[in-house]
């Protein structure tokens, strides 16, 4: 028997249960990182994750993160995103691998809208990701050089966003989490 439960108290006060959720969580999987608890409530809270969703979604990148080296760079709201992409949308994770998919695509999917004045940076940073990454080279060198879509990548000096985009793919795609 699986029991659903959503989060009664919502926010990203450090209050807000999802917000102790995710830190417990955190804690459970032994994950260092106090941003990643905050990445999580971010997008938990725009997505309206029950807390199965948030704790699958945990798991994933547990495994996920540990199956980076030491040396690999890897962006952390973007791996979450997807880890929970992959765990509450599996057909657009689906079309996430099968390359045929565009940011503005996955915004409507996820009900994100970049027009809106929005408070929750985890989940902002994280879309920007997405946009930083499948947007085509054209639409990126557009973008002004202090632009966050530029900014990301210029700061982590990664070559081939299409390329980092799909390496961060195929690692969240190598696990699965029931």
């Amino acid at each position: 028997m699986t029991i659903e439960v959503s989060i009664p108290h919502k926010g990203q006060s450090r209050e807000s249960n999802i917000v102790k959720y995710c830190d417990y969580l955190a804690a459970a999987h032994d994950l260092k990182n106090p941003d990643i608890p905050q990445v999580f409530a971010g997008i938990g809270e725009h997505l309206n994750l029950t807390l199965r969703q948030l704790e699958k979604g945990f798991s994933n990148f547990a495994l996920t993160a540990s199956s980076f080296n030491s040396n690999s760079l890897y962006s952390a709201p973007l791996l979450i995103a997807l880890c929970i992409i992959k765990t509450t949308n599996p057909k657009l994770f689906i079309r996430l691998q099968s390359k045929n998919i565009g940011y503005t695509e996955i915004f409507k999917s996820l009900n994100y809208t970049e027009d809106t004045e929005d408070d929750n940076f985890p989940m902002t940073h994280a879309m920007t990701w997405f946009k930083g990454c499948l947007m085509s080279d054209a639409e990126y060198l557009s973008f002004d050089l202090g632009s966050p879509e530029r900014k990301i990548f210029d700061r982590t000096h990664i070559r081939s966003r299409r390329e980092f985009f799909d390496a961060t793919l195929d690692k969240v795609r190598i696990f699965n989490v029931n």
